[in-house]
């Protein structure tokens, strides 16, 4: 599932990652722990295939990294990752469903009612449902955190990455 070996990692002279090895073989909840500034995110990053400037092997379901070029790596991001990130991400004069709606669309065009009536139900599981038609930037940052959540459980996909999604 995600082998990573000799992964090492260095932005203006700091080494941010030095990895020899790490292995999860099977499904499960995995849990990267460690101070802020260590390199978790930057780690996720890696393994979303978001950062790609580092010496080593990360192997993603079998798939290297290194031997990709960045539109196969997109494409396998886009199929089989799901990324809620530190920061909420969003076009702010789009609604909340419009914005949770936008990754799924990208992969499934011809699938809008089946994707609105998911973003429904996630809304209504998180509470944030009569928000859906709301501006997002006239939601507040409990919403907002909410609705990251909801897009990134949108996708039905093999790994999902969660950055610090409480705060």
């Amino acid at each position: 599932m995600l082998k990573i070996n000799d992964l090492k990692l260095t932005i203006n002279d700091n080494k941010i990652l030095d990895i020899k090895s790490f292995t999860c073989e099977s499904p499960g909840l995995y849990v990267i722990l460690g101070p802020s500034g260590c390199g978790k995110t930057t780690l996720l990053n890696v393994i979303a295939g978001l950062n790609t400037n580092y010496s080593g092997k990360v192997s993603v379901l079998n798939r290297n990294y290194g031997r990709m070029k960045e539109k196969a790596i997109t494409r396998f991001r886009s199929a089989n990752i799901s990324v809620f990130f530190q920061h909420n991400i969003f076009l702010e004069d789009l609604t909340l469903a419009e914005n949770i709606s936008l990754s799924a669309l990208n992969t499934n065009k011809n699938a809008k009612g089946i994707i609105n009536t998911k973003v429904y139900k996630l809304a209504q599981h998180l509470n944030i449902q009569e928000e859906l038609t709301h501006k997002v930037k006239t939601l507040s940052g409990g919403e907002k955190t909410r609705g990251s959540l909801a897009r990134t459980l949108l996708k039905d996909v093999t790994i999902y990455l969660f950055d610090e999604p409480t705060d």
